[in-house]
């Protein structure tokens, strides 16, 4: 049986390129394919993060178990918020529903005053 190739040289093969390879965490920036997915599976892997996965290497990765399998969405498409904090980036989504002040509930003793805004 022959040994299978490490996952980065499965890429370069290819003409695809690694993003990042560190501490178990596998950054593509191509659609990982069954062989690509075959060659993650039999090495130390966490996560997998890419564009865009064939089925077949979906499949296939999810025999493994623990393992992350997260698929990159362009910044902007979906309507995600982005902010930079220290050691990181906080991601959110946009808050864009309007509230009507009939329409909500006291829970607390204190009343809020006549005069509050809803930041609009």
């Amino acid at each position: 049986m022959q040994q299978a190739q490490p996952f980065w040289k499965l890429i370069e093969k290819r003409s695809k390129r690694i993003l990042c390879q560190h501490s178990g965490h596998r950054c593509v920036q191509s659609t990982v394919d069954l062989a690509a997915a075959k060659a993650v599976t039999e090495i130390f892997t966490e996560a997998v993060i890419a564009p865009g996965y064939e089925l077949e290497a979906i499949e296939h990765l999810r025999t493994k178990k623990n393992l992350r399998i997260v698929e990159l969405v362009k910044p902007g498409t979906i309507g995600l918020l982005y902010s930079t904090i220290t050691g990181g980036m906080l991601v959110q989504t946009a808050d864009d529903v309007d509230l009507l002040m009939d329409s909500l509930k006291v829970v607390t003793s204190r009343q809020p005053k006549a005069s509050l805004s809803l930041g609009r």
